[in-house]
């Protein structure tokens, strides 16, 4: 009985302290020329623990986007758009804490006709 008590015990501090220490990374995609949110924008983080791809948003319609449950470390945060070119930001991130990465990206303009 007190095997059972003492193995719940150390599976639900095991799975709450999985995320005591984690952070969150917000921010805003603007258009580098107008500063008008971007909504449907591409937003990525990659770090140490975090592998290239795994952690993907889109703007929401005002241009903003939210990652939560990261370990503390170094991240590459990177917002993309179809027409666009890339922007990246490198940020360190603390435990337990939120930073805030504002990017902007530069909307390419439509090719004139002569």
């Amino acid at each position: 009985m007190k095997a059972k008590f003492w193995m719940r015990l150390i599976l639900v501090y095991t799975g709450l302290s999985a995320n005591v220490f984690a952070g969150t990374i917000t921010g805003l995609v603007r258009d580098s020329e107008t500063y008008e949110p971007v909504a449907g924008a591409t937003v990525a983080v990659a770090g140490a623990t975090v592998a290239v791809g795994d952690k993907v948003a889109l703007t929401d319609d005002n241009g903003e986007y939210s990652f939560s449950d990261l370990p503390a470390g170094t991240y590459v945060v990177t917002a993309n758009f179809a027409g666009a070119q890339a922007q990246s930001g490198v940020i360190v991130l603390e435990a337990d804490a939120t930073v805030e990465v504002p990017l902007a990206i530069q909307m390419q303009s439509p090719v004139e006709e002569p």
